[in-house]
């Protein structure tokens, strides 16, 4: 039986963990990505995130984040921090997300390139294989703009030159 004001869903799924962020210093701060450490690794597709006041809200798992101890990873969600406020995500396995990131990083290899993209821009990167014994080529080959239009051609890849001793001064 299920208690008053809950659904089966409600009652299937587990907690994998909660995080919290408190306001400490009386200022709001905007919508912004916040990281929390996870050590629990990549969280199975049937994951959701709890947000502030019970409302589901978009996540990424993160294999490496700006915490450097955080070795399994960290998840990252946006939100705004209102003054003196205090904040809990509870991660929740048993439980299809009903939302999803709108714009999700992928990464692929296409060509001799990294394609780093998240549905509105992207960039390409060499790869060390294509960059050749002479280190030529710039690490950047390409954006990609918001028509969907790439920068940069690999049959006209970006090189990086040196001048010569004439502008020594300049790297």
């Amino acid at each position: 039986m299920f208690a008053a004001g809950t659904s089966r869903a409600q009652n299937q799924a587990q907690v994998l963990a909660t995080f919290n962020l408190t306001e400490l210093f009386g200022v709001s701060w905007p919508d912004q990505p916040i990281e929390f450490r996870y050590d629990g690794g990549q969280p199975p597709a049937n994951t959701r995130m709890m947000g502030p006041g019970g409302v589901e809200v978009p996540y990424q798992w993160v294999s490496s984040c700006s915490d450097a101890s955080a070795i399994n990873g960290c998840i990252a969600v946006r939100s705004p921090l209102p003054a003196n406020a205090n904040y809990t995500w509870t991660l929740q396995t048993g439980v299809t997300p009903a939302v999803t990131a709108v714009h999700p990083v992928s990464m692929s290899i296409i060509g001799s390139n990294y394609e780093i993209t998240n549905g509105l821009t992207g960039v390409r990167i060499v790869t060390p294989a294509a960059n050749g014994s002479a280190y030529n080529l710039a690490p950047i080959q390409g954006i990609r703009l918001a028509s969907g239009i790439w920068t940069g051609a690999e049959s006209a890849p970006n090189y990086l030159y040196n001048e010569g001793a004439h502008n020594a001064g300049c790297i």
